[in-house]
């Protein structure tokens, strides 16, 4: 059965311990399929990502190179490392599209739900050096890495240290709506 989506909201977690289990290009085509869906300011679709799945890799080692060391610690163990990228332009015609970093923010929602739904964890990865992450990249001028995610089976959480221990089985805490929503 399929969970509902009230179901993947809650059961989607940014998780720091990880299975060594790959994840099939299957799977990962099906989370792309679902970014691929995501809405767009005109259509742009302004996102793009880089999969960085082989550990050997020099530049998966660059971009983690690029992420501050309290998250690359546990990073580095996931089995892929996502770069999401934003074309800050449009295409066809000129000026900043503006929504590019929401519209690639929608496609990494819709990319982590999908995750959810596989039994995967998605953890977006704020904490790094945008500039060198995008050398890493070899990205081209008018691109721009947006979040950088760790994907992975859940692992253990008595694999972590202790402080991230704690955060990775304590309950998930959101404010109220009331909190954030003003009607009229």
């Amino acid at each position: 059965m399929i969970p509902s989506l009230d179901q993947l909201l809650l059961q989607r977690r940014s998780l720091r311990s990880f299975s060594d289990h790959p994840i099939g290009r299957p799977a990962l085509l099906r989370m792309f399929e679902a970014a691929r869906w995501a809405a767009s300011a005109f259509n742009e679709q302004p996102w793009s990502y880089v999969v960085l799945d082989d550990p050997q890799s020099e530049v998966r080692s660059r971009v983690l190179d690029s992420m501050e060391p309290h998250n690359r610690s546990w990073a580095e163990k996931a089995p892929v490392i996502l770069a999401s990228v934003a074309q800050l332009g449009f295409r066809g015609r000129d000026g900043a599209n503006r929504h590019a970093h929401h519209d690639v923010g929608q496609a990494n929602a819709h990319l982590a739900l999908r995750a959810a739904e596989l039994g995967l964890t998605v953890h977006m990865i704020g904490g790094f050096k945008p500039q060198a992450a995008a050398e890493a990249l070899n990205l081209a001028s008018g691109f721009e890495v947006v979040a950088l995610m760790a994907v992975a089976y859940p692992g253990p959480a008595e694999a972590l240290p202790e402080p991230l221990r704690l955060r990775e089985t304590a309950p998930r805490v959101r404010r109220e709506i009331g909190e954030f929503v003003r009607f009229g």
